[in-house]
């Protein structure tokens, strides 16, 4: 018997032991994983310091935005400094100017006959609704009808415009969201993020994969830079200024080797004169831009961060507006 408790005693012995040494072998995990992830949070932050040097020394160098400049140019990824025992690792870093994007909150703006649907699309929507009316049209799949792309404009409106008045027969407010899962109102105030766009009435997850590498949310309306806008949005400019099949490689020609230097230049250019004197409307364009967007990613091993910034630039000042750090590349930028 004595044997017997020996052997039981050794046994549970045993057993404690080899759990207490799986537990410290996950707590060591933990905390290497969390070291891991601290590092790789440094590295995301000194990248978008980097950026905003770069952006900073651009501003005085010149007073306009173009794919030409250095903030542009797509780097080559960056080796991470490695310390003993650290595994090689690289940072690469990206800088977008979000203003090369549609502003979704660009739209909100209602023209005096936007309620009457019996006029004609020109004279209902501004000149930057009926930019991401084309915009919705140009998708091949799934391919909407004017009608279709009218009605979700009109959801969006809905969503961003101060009042609750349901919006042609397109339009949402608050009675019609309330019936969701879960239940919610129409926020009637400007887009704070994209994510919010997969709540819209008549949207499509296959139509929102794409609209996000192409629009943005902005905290305030800004105007369509045409040294940068992307391609997609040239076509639907092209098609709102009724200019002919010559606009679009011009602007294109301009993006690569002579970028616009001043708003005058875009006055002369007569394929513009309907975006800027339809019906005494202009639709907001420059040249130069004040927010960007970054993305950067660290890859450490096995560990992988991401980091996306919304960046601001006035006189000599540059603001980090938004912050979010992810667990991978999340592919939203067109250039991936």
């Amino acid at each position: 018997s004595a044997l017997i408790l020996a052997v039981l005693v050794t046994g549970i012995v045993a057993s404690l032991a080899v759990g207490i040494a799986q537990a410290f072998m996950l707590d060591v995990a933990r905390i290497e994983n969390r070291q891991a992830g601290m590092l790789a949070q440094q590295y995301l932050l000194a990248a978008e310091d980097m950026a905003v040097l770069v952006l900073l020394q651009d501003q005085a160098q010149s007073t306009a935005d173009h794919l030409l400049e250095d903030w542009a140019r797509v780097l080559p990824a960056l080796p991470v400094e490695q310390g003993q025992g650290q595994v090689p690792g690289m940072v690469e870093l990206r800088i977008e100017d979000a203003q090369g994007r549609l502003n979704l909150n660009s739209l909100a703006e209602r023209k005096p006959g936007i309620a009457d649907i019996g006029l004609p699309l020109e004279q209902r929507f501004t000149l930057a609704q009926q930019l991401f009316i084309q915009l919705l049209q140009g998708f091949e799949s799934p391919a909407l009808s004017e009608a279709q792309a009218m009605a979700l404009t009109e959801a969006l409106i809905d969503w961003i415009d101060e009042d609750d008045e349901v919006l042609g027969f397109g339009g949402a407010e608050s009675l019609y969201y309330i019936n969701d899962q879960p239940s919610q109102a129409a926020p009637n105030r400007p887009l704070q993020s994209l994510g919010e766009l997969a709540a819209l009435r008549h949207m499509r997850p296959e139509l929102l994969k794409q609209l996000q590498a192409l629009v943005v949310v902005l905290p305030e309306p800004t105007a369509l830079n045409l040294n940068t806008a992307l391609p997609p949005l040239l076509d639907s400019l092209a098609d709102i200024a009724a200019s002919g099949p010559g606009l679009v490689p011009l602007l294109q020609a301009r993006q690569a080797q002579q970028p616009f230097s001043s708003l005058e230049e875009l006055a002369d250019l007569p394929e513009l004169a309907k975006l800027q004197h339809s019906s005494g409307e202009a639709l907001p364009l420059a040249v130069a831009s004040h927010y960007f967007l970054l993305q950067a990613r660290v890859m450490q091993g096995s560990t992988e961060r991401s980091l996306e910034s919304l960046l601001w630039r006035g006189e000599n000042e540059l603001r980090v507006l938004t912050r979010r750090f992810g667990s991978a590349w999340e592919h939203s930028m067109p250039w991936q």
